[in-house]
Parts: structure tokens; sequence; C-alpha cells
């Protein structure tokens, strides 16, 4: 049979970096370093990729590291490259494949094929198995092979890029293939970070498209810029946010406890309105006492006269206050009575505080139909 020459077209520098990683990747695999021969044959078949024993190598080489997902693959494809073409490999190593699976199979019941496919070549993927204690495994890509099957975290990462997060499922006896959509530039992003009030564990952050996440407090999470919803509840009932994110930009959103219907004032909230209300009528009284005052008036009379002459020998000074001086001052003492009063029943209820001191509600937002409505709501 004649022998076949694989990677004749490789010329200077890459036929001899072909033949150097060959003689690497043989001594490294006769001297057990397994690690090293895989990364060793992989770079052989970024150089070329025609001669099959590469495949058989590799799966070999998978195999003695104990990887038996990539092994069982790599045989797979060796086998499926060769199809029913006797003269591609001496008849020993497809007998050797297939020997090889049949035991592979038995050791790796729950392995599943899986496919990362991306246009940018210098993304790398972190694979970390979430429902099995695993170390995180990282894939070139693209990349195809195959893993055990479960509950996966993947992230896609590339320098200079926002890192991309998702949860995935990679099922057993299927073909599990991953589209990644490129990677947004770090300065085409801004931060949100969200903090919420007591009773609200999280919200969910919606898109301009429409695309609901969910969004934990305290959390804080690269977006593009946009215009975004974040929808939360309380005791049943629906608020929402509305926010912009913009480029390069942290935004910090606060969520403040909304007011809920029926919601009563607390006596502390009584206790300051009361304060407030009762402080300005006292004033209030104070200036219009003042005013009287400043209405009455004054008049001459004469005290006594000269018998003779009859000339007024002195004066004396009379007040004189009309029926709208007597008023006014009237409505000072009115207003400033009922001031002191509130002062007073204001300070008692502050000092009191609430009956129910368990409640930590606070009054800011009510929920309507058509958006919000900001306002205080007493109920007798």
């Amino acid at each position: 049979m004649k022998e076949v020459k694989y990677c004749e077209r490789l010329e200077d520098e890459d036929a001899r970096s072909y033949n150097v990683l060959t003689e690497d990747s043989m001594g490294h695999y006769g001297a057990g370093e397994f690690a090293a021969a895989i990364d060793d044959i992989l770079k052989l078949k970024k150089l070329c990729d025609e001669d099959p024993r590469l495949d058989f190598n590799l799966a070999k080489a998978y195999q003695r590291a104990n990887n038996c997902n990539m092994a069982r693959f790599w045989f797979e494809h060796l086998l499926d490259r060769l199809g029913g073409d006797s003269t591609a490999l001496a008849q020993e190593r497809p007998r050797l494949a297939q020997d090889a699976l049949a035991d592979l199979s038995l050791q790796c019941t729950e392995s599943a094929r899986i496919a990362f496919f991306t246009d940018d070549p210098e993304l790398t993927i972190e694979l970390t198995r979430l429902d099995k204690a695993n170390e995180p495994v990282l894939f070139a890509t693209p990349f195809e092979g195959r893993v055990d099957a479960g509950l996966y975290h993947l992230v896609a990462r590339r320098k200079g890029m926002l890192d991309a997060e998702q949860t995935l499922t990679i099922a057993a006896n299927e073909e599990n293939h991953i589209t990644l959509a490129p990677l947004l530039p770090t300065s085409a992003v801004g931060v949100l970070t969200v903090r919420c009030p007591v009773g609200v564990p999280s919200t969910t952050l919606v898109s301009a498209d429409g695309h609901q996440e969910p969004m934990g407090c305290g959390e804080s999470r690269t977006l593009a810029d946009g215009h975004y919803q974040l929808r939360f509840e309380v005791n049943g009932y629906p608020f929402r946010e509305e926010l912009d994110i913009s480029k390069n930009r942290t935004l910090d959103v606060l969520l403040t406890q909304p007011a809920l219907p029926n919601e009563s004032l607390r006596n502390s909230d009584w206790g300051l309105v009361s304060l407030v209300v009762g402080s300005t009528l006292v004033v209030a009284g104070g200036g219009l006492v003042g005013a009287a005052e400043l209405m009455q008036g004054e008049t001459l009379e004469v005290a006594s006269t000269d018998p003779r002459s009859g000339e007024p020998l002195g004066l004396n000074t009379t007040s004189r206050e009309d029926d709208r001086t007597s008023s006014t001052r009237l409505a000072g003492y009115a207003a400033g009575g009922i001031g002191v009063g509130l002062v007073l029943t204001g300070a008692v209820l502050v000092l009191v505080g609430d009956s129910d001191p368990a409640s930590d509600e606070h009054l800011t937002l009510m929920p309507i139909e058509s958006g919000w409505m900001a306002g205080i709501r007493a109920h007798f």
C-alpha cells in the first residue's frame, strides 16, 4: 500500500514548526506529559489538519490524561472522518478506536456533545458546573467536544470587552450547539446598582425591547446604554422605576418604600405635622398682635384751663381703639393659643412614637393605573 503524505503544502517556517511540534508531541507523550502532548497536537492541527493520525493521537492523549469526554469525542471524530475509507489509515487504528469507544461509553455515560460557535476567534469561554462541585473549564473558540451533561454557568471573555454570562443546560445524548453573540466594548456600557427598601428582596429589570431578567437588591450590573424599567412588588402591589443608562456612567438607584393603599399616618407623622402647623400659627398670632398695636390711635385732651384767660394749662394723652384693632388683636391671641396647643400636642406625639414599633413603612409614592402619584393619605 502506498503511503499517503500529508501537509506537503506547508512551506518554510510553517513546515519547520510542524516538524518540531510533531517531535515535541511524541516526546511529551512518551514522558507521560499528556497535557503538553495535547497542546502540541492541537497546534499541529491548526497548522495542517490533513493527517487523521493526529485525531487518533489526540484521543489517546486525552484517554491517558483521564479525560473520558474528550477522548470519546476525538475517537468518534476519527471514525466519522474515515467513514468507509479503509485505506486512509492502517486497519489497526480504526479497530483500536472502536474498542476504546466501547470502553469510554461505559465510563462517561452522561457525556454530552457540545459546540461553541462565534465570529470572534479571540473569545474564550469559562464553563462552571452548577449542579455539582467542579472546577471551571476554559475553552478557546470555536470549540467542539464533550462535557458531562448538567447545568452550567458560562462566561464569555475577551480583553477590552464586557463579559457575557448565561446559565445553560447541556443535555446528554444530544447535539448542544451554542452560538455566542459578539461582546460589547467596555466603553459602550454603563453600570447600574439597585438598593431596595425593607420587604423588597429583588426586582425585575426590563429593557426597551421587553426582555426581562431578575436583578437582586445590592447587585451591580453592566448594561448597554438605553432605557430600562425596574419593576418590583410590595405586599402584592406593583411599582416601577424608569431608568436611562448612559455610556461610561454609573447609576446608583435607591428605591424608596412606597406608600401602600389604605396606609394611615403614623403618630410621629402626625406629631411632625402638628409641630409645623402649630409653630406657624404661633408666629402668625404674634404678628397679628403686633399689627394691632400699630393700628391703635392716640388723642390729646385738655387737662385744665386758666379761669381768667380760658387758655389750657395742661394736656392728657388718651388711647383710642376701634373695632378693627380689637378684632386683629383677638385673632392674634386666638391663633397663638391654638398654635401653642398644636406644638404641645405634636411634641407629645413625637415623644410617644408609633403605636406599632415594628412598622417601618415610609410615605413616598402611591401607585395609580397611569403612573405615579406623590401624596399623603390620612384615615379617620
